[in-house]
């Protein structure tokens, strides 16, 4: 395994995720984006410090950068929820409270017997 690669593919995910671009993680992170560009291609072999700028401009669990071997190929609807997930994650408990009734709603709609 390419570790450069694969922390990349990782990290650009994660960005991905979190709906930032390069140059958002790289204002977060205080680097250059055409840096964080070099990192997600694989090749920069960056340092300790420079993984815990990005960790913490991503704010995510240091062992969240390094899920290499069980992260497969997300589907369409995985990278959709992913993103709920984070979004969700960024807000208030009032506003999370909300949007989990609502998807409650939908899902109970969902399942209801179809008229006619």
């Amino acid at each position: 395994m390419d570790l450069n690669k694969a922390f990349g593919k990782r990290l650009r995910e994660l960005r991905e995720s979190a709906l930032l671009t390069q140059r958002q993680l790289a204002a977060r992170a205080k680097m250059d984006p055409k840096y964080v560009g070099a990192i997600e291609r694989g090749e920069r072999n960056i340092t300790l410090f420079n993984v815990e700028r990005l960790r913490a401009a991503l704010n995510v669990r240091p062992t969240e950068l390094f899920r290499f071997d069980d992260h497969q190929q997300l589907t369409d609807g995985q990278v959709d929820s992913k993103i709920l997930l984070n979004l969700l994650d960024k807000c208030d408990k009032i506003t999370r409270t909300h949007v989990l009734n609502l998807v409650k709603q939908v899902a109970r709609l969902s399942t209801a017997p179809k008229k006619g």
